[in-house]
């Protein structure tokens, strides 16, 4: 039985109610059903360490800090067009 492909999205693993629920899902959901994936805005946060080594990450900026330093606007559409692509080129079932 082929494996369901599950997408998270985050700004970022700063410590807050959604990051910790994710997390969760992602160190409890059953490896032989789902296979998880985390996309993130940025790779900053306290629980990056407790993310399972078994779960790709993708980030668009390494820190807060440098997508502090991006424009807004740039910001957005940098944003758009990375996920759009991420998307695109590896869909997710869920």
């Amino acid at each position: 039985m082929k494996k369901i492909d599950t997408l998270f999205y985050l700004y970022g693993m700063d410590g807050g109610g959604a990051e910790r629920h994710v997390l969760y899902l992602l160190q409890r959901l059953d490896r032989s059903r789902f296979s998880p994936r985390l996309f993130l805005k940025t790779a900053d946060g306290p629980y990056l360490k407790d993310i399972p080594k078994d779960v790709p990450v993708e980030r668009i900026y390494r820190s807060f800090a440098e997508e502090r330093r991006a424009y807004t606007y740039l910001k957005d559409m940098r944003l758009i067009g990375v996920f759009a692509r991420y998307l695109n080129r590896r869909p997710p079932d869920l």
